[in-house]
């Protein structure tokens, strides 16, 4: 089995969902990972800089519940948010495009991508 973990950097996009959670004394990864739990994702935490599990059941551990959340990223402020794709029905796709070999062009051709959610490294 394959397991898939998106990596979101919530200073580059945080989502605008319902924002049932949002509060405005929070770091902005646990606001992110509240938009992300009320659009229904389940977020665990990442290391800082990383893309690796804080805990060691990782994924296992996602959750949407706000205040198992809300202790994860007060334990880690820093942290950086893990998505389980295949248990939120998510699909990413990652696109190197500054690699000459990349030919996400040839391949996307005329194809329309439903761009919801774009998450850019710098």
């Amino acid at each position: 089995m394959q397991r898939a973990i998106f990596y979101a950097r919530p200073h580059y996009s945080i989502p605008s969902g319902s924002g049932k959670h949002r509060i405005a004394d929070m770091s902005k990864h646990l606001n992110a990972a509240l938009e992300y739990a009320d659009r229904g994702w389940k977020v665990f935490p990442l290391w800082p800089g990383q893309k690796n599990p804080i805990m060691s059941n990782g994924y296992h551990l996602a959750t949407t519940d706000g205040e198992q959340i809300t202790k994860w990223w007060t334990a880690h402020p820093n942290a950086n948010i893990g998505l389980s794709l295949a248990a939120n029905g998510l699909v990413a796709i990652d696109v190197d495009a500054y690699k000459p070999e990349c030919q996400w062009n040839e391949y996307r051709g005329s194809n329309v991508f439903d761009a919801g959610f774009i998450q850019e490294s710098p």
